[in-house]
């Protein structure tokens, strides 16, 4: 039988052929709790932050069937936008590799016209195991791009994407944000919603096998 490890690596060089290839350089990026978004977003402004769009979309992150990725680490993810000024299609499939502190990996990012045709990159090897939805707002403040976000079943959340961290310690700083979280937003929703609210129905999400 395949491993686990080995249908991840093929998964990733098959889509990787045909991905998206960024030429963007490396980035630092950083996520944080807030108590309001209100209050961060005034706040934002009088910084002279540049409000840029909001949006919204869904992300259905999927497991092997046979096996699980363990999400702080990477994850398999399904993004469906439901509202964006973005120039992009609808449906988007990557694979991120987490870093600490610095922007994840992408040896996976694609996007498609139809749910169908990503759901075939999958090849029925992976199944969604949950979902959780967003609404954010974008900025830009400098070199620094921020999405303040409402993220189903979090605390809402800042995220900064600079060219390294001192900036972000910077802007943390002055808006007065010290909980930095750790862990990819697919973790946290896991382990610290699914698990420790509904444990007895963490298995019935591995069953799911459509969004």
């Amino acid at each position: 039988m395949i491993s686990r490890t080995t249908l991840v690596s093929l998964l990733s060089l098959f889509l990787f052929s045909n991905a998206y290839a960024s030429t963007a350089q490396p980035t630092t990026e950083i996520r944080a709790y807030i108590k309001d978004i209100q209050t961060i977003r005034l706040e934002l402004v009088r910084l002279g932050a540049v409000f840029k769009s909001d949006y919204a979309f869904t992300d259905y992150i999927y497991q092997h069937k046979d096996s699980e990725l363990q999400l702080d680490k990477e994850y398999i993810r399904l993004r469906v936008y439901k509202k964006t000024n973005w120039n992009q299609k609808k449906y988007l499939l990557v694979h991120k590799i987490v870093s600490q502190g610095l922007t994840g990996t992408l040896p996976v990012k694609k996007y498609f016209d139809s749910l169908q045709q990503a759901k075939q990159e999958l090849q029925n090897e992976y199944v969604c195991a949950f979902s959780f939805y967003r609404t954010g707002w974008e900025y830009l403040l400098d070199d620094n791009h921020i999405f303040v976000e409402a993220i189903q079943y979090l605390t809402p959340t800042i995220e900064v994407v600079a060219p390294d961290k001192k900036s972000i310690d910077n802007l943390f700083s002055k808006l007065s944000i010290d909980q930095v979280i750790e862990h990819s937003v697919p973790y946290l929703i896991q382990y610290q919603y699914i698990h420790e609210t509904f444990p007895e129905f963490y298995t019935l999400f591995q069953d799911f096998g459509s969004v």
